[in-house]
C-alpha cells in the first residue's frame, strides 16, 4: 500500500485480515500517513541516545540454502 509521497514509501497490510477489517486499516493509515518517519530527518526533536535502533547480526551468518 502507497501511503507516502515518494516511490517507496510503502507499508504492507497482513493477509489474514478479512478485506472489511483490510479497507478499515488501510484508511486509518492514509489518514495518520503524516505519523510515519521514512528518515532520521522526519524525528526531529529526538536524540539518539533516547531512541535508536541497530540491527545486531554476526557478519559471517548466511541464509541457508
Amino acid at each position: 500500500m502507497s501511503i507516502g509521497t515518494q516511490l517507496g514509501q510503502v507499508t504492507k497490510i497482513g493477509g489474514a485480515l478479512k478485506p472489511d477489517e483490510e479497507e478499515l486499516l488501510g484508511a486509518v493509515i492514509v489518514e495518520n500517513r503524516d505519523l510515519f518517519a521514512w528518515s532520521s530527518a522526519d524525528m526531529s526533536g529526538i536524540h539518539p541516545d533516547v531512541m535508536s535502533h541497530k540491527l545486531a547480526i554476526f557478519k559471517e551468518a548466511r541464509p541457508e540454502p
